[in-house]
């Protein structure tokens, strides 16, 4: 490669000579700092600590919404006579959007009633059909009541009974037990005529057989057993009725009452079908109308188009509920929370607001950061807001008022302190602070400094503490 002749000798001897001439400025520099240093001290920037009112506000940019968004469904059959919005306009409260072809509806009116008489005449027809057997029907089934009243009175009157002659029995088999005792007794004293104690003992069981031989008469058991005989008898005899007059229920067509009841049931709703269709009309004349102050935001229905109950109309946007939509990113999540309020500009004009919702959800925006998706209501939207807009969002994070504050340049970070520099006297002092309450210029000193002090806010050399300093108020103080 060719060598470059523009490349001379003079200029590089040139180079060395400017370096030397920076050189001698520095040291003179020193020297005279040195000189200043021992005479008024090293030259300092100072700031007066004030008290003022402090605000800490984060500014996100947004997007215009509606909180409610919703879509409005037919309530009716019937042809759309006209479409009254189009797509983006904004309706009051009580708008008509849409109506329908009357005239269509009032014919399937008429339909619905023609209809209708023809499957009650054919409903009324078939229930005569069906009257004398289900009379027959209706009359078995009150005699199988009857007889089964009959034979539940006599099973209880049998039962009753029966219990009776258990009680005789019991009672009867007391008293020849006690009858027994009675003997042997006597058998004993008969042995021993002087022992009173079995004196005693034969006198009290003959005393219980005698209440005993009296109870068991008050049974009368042989008219007891006799009235029994004749009471089974009786209910034998109902029972066979009872049975008779089940099987005469049951040979009745089985589903005569369910089809009666089925016949009632088509008239009754043919008899809907009519008022229905009469209510229908009534909604049709009122067509469909807006429930609150909206922006249509779209229209699914054209005119002269035929719908049902349910076929979506419009989709509306609440423009008295409005809200800007964030996104917050990991830095300001720890400092944003539901209910701080905001002011949201949007085209120039500020509304007040506060943020209603964060979602506890995070995702990854086109940027590619981490955002949690927030919403910020608007306390007091006009006609003047457009949906989709941008919008700017300041949230008012915390305010304090008459605070002591400093300004951010005059605070120091280290690894485990914040602190500031305080000027005393011409001596600097090494002070440890606590802050608060972060504005856009300056912060909030909670702990550390009082209002009058000085501290440093611009240095070009490292200070120590007890350095001897010469302090020049900051320019704008």
């Amino acid at each position: 490669m060719e060598e470059n002749k523009n490349i001379t000798k003079p200029k590089k001897k040139k180079k060395w000579i400017i370096i030397l001439a920076v050189i001698v400025l520095i040291v003179g520099g020193i020297g005279v700092a040195s000189a200043m240093s021992g005479a008024k001290g090293i030259p300092v920037t100072v700031s007066e600590v004030t008290k003022q009112d402090v605000a800490q506000d984060v500014e996100i940019n947004g997007v215009v919404a509606s909180e409610n968004v919703e879509t409005m469904f037919a309530k009716v059959d019937g042809t759309v006579a006209d479409v009254l919005v189009k797509d983006g306009a904004y309706v009051t409260k009580g708008s008509k959007l849409l109506t329908y072809d009357e005239e269509a509806i009032e014919d399937s009116i008429k339909k619905v009633e023609l209809e209708s008489k023809a499957t009650t005449y054919g409903a009324d027809a078939t229930m005569i059909t069906i009257g004398s057997a289900q009379a027959k029907a209706a009359k078995a089934a009150g005699d199988y009541a009857t007889a089964q009243a009959y034979v539940k009175h006599y099973s209880d009157c049998v039962s009753a009974l029966q219990a009776q002659m258990v009680e005789a029995t019991a009672t009867n088999e007391k008293l020849q037990k006690k009858q027994a005792e009675i003997a042997e007794l006597k058998e004993k004293l008969a042995a021993k005529p002087e022992s009173e104690k079995l004196a005693d003992k034969l006198k009290e069981a003959e005393k219980e057989a005698k209440e005993l031989s009296k109870l068991y008469d008050s049974y009368d058991v042989t008219h007891l057993q006799a009235n029994l005989e004749t009471l089974q008898s009786d209910l034998a005899e109902y029972k066979s009725q009872e049975a008779e007059y089940k099987a005469v229920a049951e040979s009745a067509d089985p589903a005569a009452g369910k089809e009666r009841a089925q016949q009632e049931v088509i008239k009754e709703s043919a008899k809907l079908s009519v008022e229905d269709a009469k209510k229908m009309l009534e909604k049709a004349k009122e067509g469909v109308s807006t429930q609150c102050n909206a922006i249509v935001s779209d229209v699914q229905v054209a005119k002269g188009q035929t719908v049902t109950a349910g076929t979506p109309l419009f989709t509306l946007s609440d423009a008295d509920k409005v809200e800007a939509k964030i996104e917050i990113t990991k830095q300001n999540l720890t400092i944003v929370a539901v209910g701080q309020k905001a002011t949201v500009t949007i085209n120039g004009k500020e509304y007040e607001g506060s943020v209603s919702n964060i979602r506890k959800a995070a995702k990854t925006n086109a940027a590619g950061a981490t955002v949690v998706e927030a919403s910020v209501h608007i306390d007091n939207p006009d006609d003047a807001i457009y949906l989709g807009v941008e919008a700017s969002v300041k949230i008012h994070i915390a305010e304090k008022k008459d605070v002591v504050v400093v300004p951010y340049d005059c605070i120091n970070y280290a690894t485990d302190s914040t602190f500031c520099y305080v000027v005393k006297d011409g001596i600097v002092e090494k002070r440890e602070i606590e802050v608060g309450v972060a504005a856009t210029e300056c912060v909030e000193i909670v702990k550390g400094l009082s209002e009058g002090e000085q501290i440093v806010c611009d240095s070009q050399i490292e200070l120590t503490e007890g350095m001897k300093v010469n302090a020049t108020v900051a320019q704008g103080e």
